[in-house]
């Protein structure tokens, strides 16, 4: 590497003891001050980690560095079994029971889910959305509101069991108790 000669100018070895072309001597040692600004954020770093642990004794620093990683296994999704008529009505029931305990429920701002009914004869459940005062002029597109529900149909944890047994569901969406749009969903279309 090569520096400056602070007498003559000239350019020096930083390994020589003295500048070949005046002899003024050269000083040993660091030629750029690049090292304090590093030594000040190590410090810092410390100071900083040593924060976390005064604050919450029970932090583990190996997750923090990622030495203790762990390999993430993914577990294959359960295959849900198509299930009898009887069977089927009986677990759209019990379903409709469950979810009717937590209405009104508000998935969002602009909707609340009222009521989870179950129809009588083929599998069939409809889930009835009031739509907010605030967005009571909000128009449908069908399009989108459709792929949203197949999406959700085929996809939600939630209607495994319905998609797997081919459940029409219908989502209907209300103003003010009438009826302003619905969607109907009963199989997966990928």
């Amino acid at each position: 590497m090569l520096a400056t000669c602070p007498a003559c100018g000239g350019q020096v070895s930083t390994s020589a003891k003295t500048c070949p072309h005046c002899g003024h001597p050269v000083k040993r040692g660091r030629s750029t001050p690049g090292g304090l600004p590093l030594v000040i954020l190590t410090l810092l770093f410390g100071a900083g980690l040593l924060a976390i642990h005064k604050l919450n004794p029970d932090f583990d620093f190996s997750d923090f560095f990622g030495s203790s990683e762990q390999p993430v296994t993914v577990e294959p999704a359960p295959e849900v079994q198509r299930l009898s008529p009887k069977q089927l009505q009986k677990e759209l029931m019990a379903y409709a029971i469950r979810v009717n305990r937590l209405t009104p429920y508000k998935p969002n701002l602009m909707l609340s889910l009222e009521r989870v009914n179950v129809d009588r004869g083929p599998a069939a459940i409809t889930f009835d959305y009031e739509i907010s005062v605030a967005y009571e002029n909000m128009q449908f597109d069908s399009g989108v509101v459709g792929k949203a529900l197949m999406n959700r149909y085929c996809n939600d944890d939630e209607f495994a069991f319905m998609s797997a047994n081919n459940v029409r569901v219908t989502f209907r969406y209300m103003k003010v108790g009438r009826i302003v749009h619905t969607e109907v969903v009963d199989k997966c279309k990928r």
